[in-house]
This record gives structure tokens, C-alpha cells and sequence, in this order.
């Protein structure tokens, strides 16, 4: 390949040898703008060039990898992928540990306080319903020991509803609320079992105003309490399950 006679004479020029290893030119690139260098003539841009040129960054070298036999590369590669595997399996049993606790909270701690409070609530009902029958209806021997039963077995299920919520752990909002409810719904059973005596004894006037003077605030309080408590549950479990 021929040299330009301008190259030759570029190179065979004293001046432009001792200008190009010159020191200064090193600080004068330094302090060049990125602006100013595009600016340059060509010539200026040829000289920095020839003087510096561009730096080559060393990539690891995978030399070492091709000169493996081929049952090493894919034992290697076996390798690895179990390994990756390791960490997603890892991963992914770690995200499951997570889930199951707090499906199991959002069901011992929420789902089955809604579940009782609501079998309460239906069963409240259904003694309000039969203490009304018994004060108002005329009704015979059979029918009236039939709707007695009935109510022992509601109060005794309503009373073991609340005991299964009593044992488990409470926030501030439930500690505050359980007592009151349960308070209340033992003094209803006391002023409804009066109403009854009375109604059972032929007492039906003394026994209606017995049951709606006395009995009902509580029943009502009953209602309001357990009513909170099941809404207040229900919205936990949504938040849980956020």
C-alpha cells in the first residue's frame, strides 16, 4: 500500500514527530470538550488518533470452556440448570410456606368467627320467634314443650359459639366487643326464661310486658354486637386475602 505524499511528509517531518510526542498533547485532549474535539479538522482528529488510540476492553475469555471434552461441557451445563432449578423450586416453596400461613390465619382467625357469629345471629332469631310464640299464641302442652326444646337447643349451641370465639386470640376491637356481647346475651336468656314463667304460669299480660320491657333491649344489644363483630371478621378476611 502507497502513502499520500502528504502522509510521507507528515511522517518524515521532524517538527510534527516531536509535536505529536509532545506531552501537551495528552493534557490538551484531556481538557477537550467533546464539542471542540468534533469540531476539529480532520487532520487534528488523525493526529489524537495515531497518538491514542482507542482503548479495547478485555472480555473474560471462554478459552477455557472449548477446551473441555464434551461430557465435562455437558456435565457443566447439567449443572447449572440444576442449580437454577434449586433456586426457582426454592423460591417458589418459600412463596408457598407464605400462603399457606396466612390462608390458615385468614380461616382459623376470620372465616370461622364469621361462620359462628352468623350461626348465632340466625339462632337469636329463632329464640326471639319461639319466646313470642310461647308469651302471645294460644297454643297446647305438646306445641309449647316442643318450642322450649327448641330454644335450649338454640342457647346451648348460641352459648358454645361464643366460647369457641372466647378461646382464640382477639385485637383490641374484638377484646372490646366479645365482652359486652356475652354480657348481654346472658342477661337476654335470663329475662326471656322470666318472660316464659310467666307466660307458662297463664300470666300472658305480665309475661308480653315481662319480655318486651326487659327482654328485648338486650336482645336488640345482642343483635347490634354480634352483627359488628361478623362484619368486622368478614372485612379482616378481605384484607387478607389482598
Amino acid at each position: 500500500m502507497k502513502w499520500p505524499n502528504y502522509f510521507k511528509t507528515f511522517r518524515k517531518t521532524p517538527a510534527r514527530v516531536t509535536e505529536l510526542s509532545s506531552p501537551n498533547l495528552l493534557n490538551k485532549l484531556k481538557t477537550t470538550s467533546a464539542t471542540g474535539l468534533a469540531n476539529m479538522n480532520w487532520f487534528s482528529r488523525l493526529r489524537i488518533a495515531n497518538k491514542f488510540p482507542p482503548l479495547a476492553v478485555k472480555l473474560p475469555s471462554m478459552k477455557w470452556f472449548n477446551n473441555l471434552k464434551t461430557a465435562r461441557k455437558i456435565a457443566a451445563l447439567v449443572t447449572v440448570l440444576v442449580l437454577f432449578m434449586l433456586v426457582i423450586g426454592c423460591t417458589g416453596y418459600y412463596a408457598g410456606m407464605i400462603m399457606t400461613e396466612k390462608a390458615k390465619a385468614m380461616y382459623n382467625d376470620r372465616l370461622l368467627p364469621v361462620k359462628w357469629l352468623n350461626a348465632f345471629r340466625y339462632n337469636l332469631k329463632g329464640t326471639e320467634a319461639n319466646a313470642w310464640q310461647v308469651v302471645l299464641a294460644p297454643i297446647d302442652e305438646a306445641r309449647r314443650q316442643y318450642i322450649l326444646e327448641d330454644i335450649d337447643r338454640r342457647a346451648a349451641e348460641n352459648t358454645k359459639y361464643l366460647n369457641d370465639y372466647a378461646a382464640k386470640d382477639h385485637d383490641e376491637y374484638e377484646a372490646d366487643r366479645l365482652p359486652k356481647l356475652t354480657a348481654e346475651w346472658e342477661q337476654y336468656q335470663a329475662e326471656r326464661k322470666a318472660a316464659i314463667d310467666l307466660a307458662i304460669g297463664g300470666k300472658q299480660q305480665e309475661a308480653h310486658a315481662w319480655f318486651w320491657d326487659k327482654a328485648v333491649p338486650h336482645l336488640q344489644q345482642v343483635a347490634v354486637y354480634s352483627t359488628e363483630l361478623a362484619d368486622y371478621n368478614a372485612n379482616c378476611a378481605d384484607d387478607l386475602r389482598k
